[in-house]
């Protein structure tokens, strides 16, 4: 195995792994999830910063997103977060994460669990949870998040530049369950929560990464035909969208409607940030939508 996949599994082994104490003060009852900042890991300084693309738009609200669940990627999201909390609060936010270990015991999984942070802790909002557990028609299904890293990885840079803010946590098993109107399904339960004026407290936060498992050309491939989305991201193209969370990017297109606008911040990959592994590249795309 190559250094670069040994330290990252190395990251995600311990960033995930639940913690089974329980903040009974606080969280009574309450599952309690570990992230990379409570375990005090630390993550992957890349070779460099990335390009970036392009600003927020000076008028624009953004109430969507898409971010990398790699901690490779640190430095990319950490100025994500801290760009996005220049230009709005948030109350909720509503985590769109796939299921990355085959563990979900439900169609679409949500939680009641907090996650621990370093000085501290996200928590779910339970009440939005349980709204939207109603609309899918689904139990929760606390053991999905133990491990899920698509989750786990974003919880601190939000508590860093969301210090309230709470989570919605929604995960799936994206690739053998998958299907149009699975993705339809989850779409219509999140419209309650993205209305226009519901957009002002909650932001939905896709956390998805593109091309997998290819070499520089077969990248560069399948980032092409990504880029076809994110140039008029719509229902019309977001099947082009080569990414490990397709019902996430459904969901964004439908609530986004034919008016969604995009800013397509950084568009990288892990072989730009290590310089390691050019056989086996995964890429990554930062956008805010509004």
């Amino acid at each position: 195995m190559k250094a670069l996949h040994f330290f990252i599994s190395l990251i995600l082994f311990f960033t995930i792994f639940p913690s089974c104490s329980k903040d009974t003060e606080s969280h009574p009852n309450m599952r309690r999830y570990e992230t990379w900042s409570s375990l005090e890991e630390t993550a992957f300084v890349p070779l460099h910063m990335p390009k970036k693309l392009s600003e927020i738009s000076k008028h624009a609200f953004p109430w969507a997103g898409i971010v990398s669940h790699h901690l490779l990627a640190d430095v990319v999201i950490d100025e994500y977060f801290f760009a996005l909390s220049k230009k709005r609060n948030v109350d909720t936010f509503f985590i769109l994460s796939p299921g990355h270990y085959g563990v979900n015991t439900e169609t679409y999984s949500l939680t009641h669990g907090y996650w621990a942070v370093e000085n501290g802790f996200v928590e779910t909002d339970i009440d939005k949870t349980e709204r939207l557990a109603k609309r899918l028609k689904v139990q929760l299904d606390e053991s999905a998040f133990d491990f899920e890293h698509g989750v786990s990885t974003l919880i601190p840079y939000i508590k860093k530049y969301f210090k309230s803010a709470k989570v919605v946590a929604i995960c799936y098993d994206w690739d053998t369950r998958f299907s149009l109107p699975m993705a339809k399904t989850l779409a219509e339960s999140l419209d309650l929560f993205f209305g226009i004026e519901a957009r002002k407290e909650n932001f939905l936060l896709i956390s998805s990464d593109f091309s997998h498992r290819g070499d520089l050309v077969a990248t560069a491939e399948r980032d092409n035909r990504s880029l076809r989305f994110f140039n008029a991201p719509s229902l019309e193209t977001w099947d082009l969208a080569a990414c490990d969370n397709r019902p996430g990017i459904y969901a964004l297109a439908h609530l986004g409607g034919n008016n969604m606008k995009v800013n397509l911040v950084y568009h990288t990959n892990s072989f730009e940030l290590s310089n390691e592994a050019p056989d086996d590249i995964t890429s990554y795309f930062f956008a805010y939508f509004y």
